[in-house]
């Protein structure tokens, strides 16, 4: 995802200050800024396949008039660094792992990567919560609202829609791995890695293995079938 460049975002703060988000005395080329920016919206993020929030340069600023300090919103949101980084922050969570070996030694990793999950997504919640506010308070004719609308939710809206959707069960699968390496840990006296299977001397203990690892491996199609659905709201496919 693309944001403003520093002389963009500078001139758009500038819109934003002299607009304060309400189109008064937008003047009489009004109608033709409305129209360009209506036409960058439809363009470069609606028509196209995926989420696209391209770079506003100096003529597109300059064209959109008042309405810079719209799309100042929107890359407010997406440009965030930590924001557009939370699909690798969950995919870092659960570090290389080939092998129950693997899942002891890095548990202490798998268990920092649930809570940088955690508080990524509590970040993303709060920055939402502002994109959200200030989409609320912009004041706009209904046709520029409608094909606004829709870029915010192609870009924005459904994108955190699918995060919601996929980082419990990232959280799930975290804690179901911390689970099971915990109670190997715990039982190292009767449980040993033999080959590539966890084994315990005594049966109680292998079916209490088995069960936590039965329960951690149950989260892999719902993880699946979210990433597919994500990947599709992403990069339109």
């Amino acid at each position: 995802m693309n944001a403003f460049n520093r002389r963009g975002v500078a001139l758009a703060a500038l819109a934003l200050l002299a607009g304060s988000l309400v189109l008064a005395a937008c003047g009489d080329n009004e109608p033709e800024q409305r129209k360009a920016f209506m036409t960058f919206l439809q363009t470069r993020i609606i028509d196209r396949p995926g989420v696209h929030v391209p770079v506003a340069n100096d003529e597109d600023i300059k064209s959109f008039g008042p309405y810079a300090a719209h799309y100042k919103v929107i890359t407010d949101f997406v440009g965030d660094i930590s924001l557009m980084a939370m699909n690798k922050t969950m995919n870092d969570a659960l570090p290389q792992l080939r092998s129950f070996k693997d899942l002891i030694d890095k548990r202490a990793e798998v268990r920092l990567g649930g809570e940088r999950l955690r508080e990524t997504v509590k970040a993303a919640d709060a920055k939402l919560a502002e994109a959200e506010k200030a989409h609320a308070a912009l004041k706009q004719p209904d046709d520029l609202k409608k094909v606004y609308d829709t870029a915010f939710d192609r870009v924005i809206t459904r994108p955190m829609e699918s995060f919601h959707e996929t980082t419990p069960i990232a959280l799930d699968i975290i804690a179901a791995a911390v689970k099971l390496a915990d109670y190997m840990v715990a039982h190292s006296d009767t449980v040993k890695i033999v080959g590539t299977s966890p084994q315990a001397s005594d049966r109680k203990t292998q079916d209490e293995v088995n069960a936590l690892a039965v329960a951690l491996n149950a989260n892999a199609p719902r993880m699946n079938q979210a990433q597919r659905r994500l990947r599709i709201v992403l990069e339109g496919r």
